[in-house]
């Protein structure tokens, strides 16, 4: 399923957001979205079934990406009534962006 950029930065930054078409507890696979940062963009991926959110920032601000998604990630899911125990948030190593344009 994917997300609009709008809804997915209010998960992002943990503001209250009505998606009564998402049920975290169907046979969702994955909840794709872009997350809108000043000036930059990230790419999110939730995956109920599987307890885990996936972070993709091409600036390459993995730790601190990681942590957002994952609290952001269990909040929604908390308040869609899903048991949020155990979930994990990963990222991929990718070059910075920056590295190419240079």
């Amino acid at each position: 399923m994917f997300i609009d950029s709008y809804p997915m930065t209010n998960i992002w930054n943990r503001k209250t957001t009505q998606m009564k078409f998402i049920n975290p507890t169907s046979s969702l696979w994955v909840i794709l979205g872009a997350v809108h940062e000043p000036g930059h963009w990230i790419f999110a991926a939730i995956s109920p079934m599987e307890r885990r959110s996936l972070v993709l920032d091409s600036l390459g601000n993995a730790a601190s990406k990681v942590k957002q998604c994952l609290e952001s990630t269990r909040s929604f899911m908390r308040l869609k009534g899903f048991n949020v125990s155990r979930w994990t948030a990963n990222t991929v190593k990718m070059p910075r962006l920056v590295e190419y344009l240079s």
